[in-house]
């Protein structure tokens, strides 16, 4: 049986990822993440936290990853492919 990769977080990190989790108006996408690094963070192993989840443990790892590598930007959706949109951000959002 494998060990489970070490993993933790800054304090700075963690209050951001708890703040996530609290707020009402991000994507559940993105509070998702924020549960499976803080959850990683505890102690968890990947396989736990993807149970808990509803996710695979390639989810899992993917996200695990991603937040080694780039911190928390890492787990903020990232620009897709394809046609760019036709109405600005200010005219959405009134």
């Amino acid at each position: 049986m494998r060990r489970p990769q070490e993993f933790s977080i800054d304090a700075s990190s963690a209050r951001t990822l708890r703040g996530w989790l609290r707020s009402t108006t991000l994507p559940q996408g993105q509070i998702t993440r924020a549960k499976i690094v803080l959850a990683l963070h505890a102690g968890k192993t990947p396989s736990e936290v993807a149970d808990e989840q509803f996710v695979s443990c390639k989810t899992v790892h993917k996200w695990r990853n991603r937040f080694v590598e780039s911190g928390v930007d890492g787990l903020l959706d990232e620009q897709r492919p394809g046609r760019p949109p036709t109405l600005d951000r200010k005219t959405i959002d009134r």
